[in-house]
């Protein structure tokens, strides 16, 4: 097995096959991979006419919280973690990660970005959200109590 994804070789298919070797475990959702075992959730997802491949996820707020406390709570987790974009959309505190593929990716750096991006989005979520206004996705919010 090469070490390097020639740039054409950069498919969901193959991607998926390079996850697999490494015992990660992930669905495929159309044309994304939805990792569920590296620390918290997210979906990867292959741009080609960017060759980016972009691992993004999210955390959904509170009905309760306001989006000027999304908008903070995501520029807190920007500034004490640069590797993730951090920002609020639609009532989420998001985070993406930009993979550049043009000339290639080696597997080695694929595999430690994706090791890597939900435990670092699950621990700037669980420094940086003191008041709770995030809820886990698949879980029920909190009582209003909690603030």
């Amino acid at each position: 097995m090469r070490s390097l994804l020639r740039e054409n070789e950069v498919q969901t298919s193959v991607l998926a096959g390079v996850l697999d070797s490494a015992a990660i475990e992930f669905n495929i959702e159309r044309d994304a991979i939805y990792v569920i075992s590296e620390g918290f959730p997210f979906w990867l997802a292959i741009r080609p006419d960017e060759k980016l491949i972009r691992l993004f996820t999210y955390k959904p707020a509170r009905a309760c919280a306001a989006e000027d406390d999304v908008v903070r709570l995501s520029h807190e987790c920007a500034r004490s973690n640069r590797s993730l974009a951090f920002f609020a959309q639609d009532g989420r505190l998001c985070a993406n990660q930009d993979l550049h593929f043009a000339g290639g990716i080696a597997r080695k750096s694929l595999l430690r970005a994706v090791r890597a991006f939900g435990a670092i989005f699950r621990a700037a979520t669980h420094e940086h959200d003191n008041e709770h206004i995030l809820i886990t996705p698949g879980s029920e919010e909190p009582p209003l109590y909690l603030n």
